[in-house]
């Protein structure tokens, strides 16, 4: 599967009339932005607008790229986890067949500075040999690894996968959990 195609998979949730630019363009805008090191959707609109007329089109434009208010209704329009799930669907299709997988949590960077004042902290779900993240979700305040993980994985297709982890993953919760076959 191509990203493209993971893309075209959400369903668009705009009505037919008024629509100017493709869904998947303006999710691959997002992306190619995102991917370019700009951080908000002002400055991935700004650079949308610096492209060239070939890496418009590329993209899958028709026209001028949108401005940023657009690209935010689209993704409020959509939901995190619709483009999640998609996204993760796509990852998981570049991790080869029986390619060993890892769970590791990190404190992201930089994250001490949010409103709340408090560190982010991530639980990912990656393949080994390509350093691909396939799934990964934050850790909810007073809830540990174990847990985190058991809800991640949940909602993975672990079928004829080989999952490593740090040793806190060697507790019996997690060793029940696959002997249930989950």
């Amino acid at each position: 599967m191509t990203l493209l195609e993971a893309i075209k998979g959400i369903e668009d949730p705009r009505k037919a009339r008024g629509i100017r630019h493709d869904l998947g363009a303006l999710i691959l805008l997002i992306i190619s932005g995102l991917l370019s090191g700009y951080k908000d959707l002002h400055a991935i609109s700004r650079w949308g607008r610096s492209l060239s007329v070939t890496q418009r089109e590329l993209l899958g434009f028709t026209r001028a790229t949108p401005c940023c208010a657009t690209l935010s209704n689209i993704l409020r329009s959509i939901g995190t986890n619709t483009l999640q799930k998609q996204l993760n669907g796509w990852l998981a299709s570049l991790c080869a067949p029986g390619e060993h997988l890892a769970l590791d949590g990190k404190t992201l960077r930089a994250s001490h500075g949010n409103p709340i004042n408090e560190q982010v902290y991530l639980l990912s779900l990656f393949c080994q040999k390509s350093g691909l993240v396939l799934h990964d979700t934050p850790m909810q305040r007073g809830e540990n690894e174990i847990s985190c993980a058991l809800r991640l994985l949940e909602s993975v297709d672990l079928a004829g996968k080989t999952i490593t982890g740090d040793a806190i993953f060697a507790k019996k919760t997690m060793r029940y959990h696959r002997r249930q076959g989950r």
